[in-house]
């Protein structure tokens, strides 16, 4: 008998966006991911978004004060890129499948010892 963290399969009202007609661990897994992969280019367009502001605030600009918040968004949004990066790399050093939320499929699914 398989253990499963959602009891049964969710039966959709109507087909989502993906085409699935059920919700069940597998499908969780992929939402989840998509979910990850989704947060993760989200992080990374909007730093390169506000270095980009943060420039144009730093070259346009003749005063000392708003050149300063320029310069500010720019080192800014490149710790947040680099946090982000760093956190993917570390996951995936420490263990792939961490990233990969291959032991989270294991886990509702039901297979693991």
């Amino acid at each position: 008998m398989k253990n499963h963290l959602l009891a049964q399969a969710y039966q959709l009202l109507e087909p989502s966006v993906t085409g699935m007609k059920e919700v069940n661990a597998d499908n969780f897994v992929l939402y989840l991911k998509g979910l990850y992969l989704a947060i993760f280019t989200a992080t990374i367009a909007l730093s390169i978004l506000m270095f980009t502001l943060g420039g144009l605030e730093y070259i346009l600009s003749a005063i000392p004060g708003v050149k300063g918040a320029g310069k500010d968004k720019m080192v800014n949004a490149l710790w947040g890129l680099g946090i982000a990066l760093a956190s993917y790399l570390i996951l995936n050093t420490i263990n792939p499948d961490l990233v990969s939320l291959k032991a989270l499929t294991t886990i509702l699914s039901g297979t693991h010892n």
